[in-house]
């Protein structure tokens, strides 16, 4: 017999345990709404990494909120038991680190989002990538190219 695949709203599910990614609530394959994590309004893309399982509540109060918006709504309580349950999700393998960076308003003092290791040292987004920090800000359009090159003709 063959092994069936899994749907993206299967595969959704089993990645948050079986509950609404922002606040918790059990969910069904039926009952669950998939969210955005950055709207399409946003320029977010339609790609599974994009896409968390969320409660119709939840949904409807993000509606095309970018995260940072969003989590701005939560309380100190409701905000810490979130990054926990995000956070033993990556513990427990069914999460991924840079789903994990989506979902927090991590900023480094330039703006730049950053993901934090298992030793608790922060990398900006671009690393990954192989970026150095300035030419990730170019990249990103938060300085110009003149700025930069006269910086590096100073040094």
């Amino acid at each position: 017999m063959e092994k069936r695949e899994k749907s993206q709203k299967e595969r959704l599910l089993e990645e948050a345990a079986g509950a609404c990614v922002y606040c918790g609530h059990p969910l069904t394959a039926e009952s669950l709404e998939t969210d955005h994590i950055v709207p399409r309004s946003k320029g977010g893309t339609n790609e599974y990494g994009n896409k968390v399982c969320a409660c119709p509540a939840c949904n409807a109060a993000k509606a095309d909120l970018d995260i940072r918006g969003f989590l701005a709504g939560f309380s100190g309580r409701r905000r810490r038991k979130y990054e926990n349950r995000l956070d033993a999700l990556v513990e427990q393998g069914k999460m991924s680190q840079a789903k994990r960076a989506l979902l927090s308003d991590y900023r480094t003092p330039s703006g730049l989002p950053y993901w934090q290791d298992g030793c608790g040292g922060r990398h900006f987004e671009g690393e990954q990538a192989g970026y150095s920090m300035e030419l990730w800000l170019i990249k990103r359009k938060t300085i110009n190219r003149k700025y930069l090159t006269i910086k590096s003709l100073l040094l």
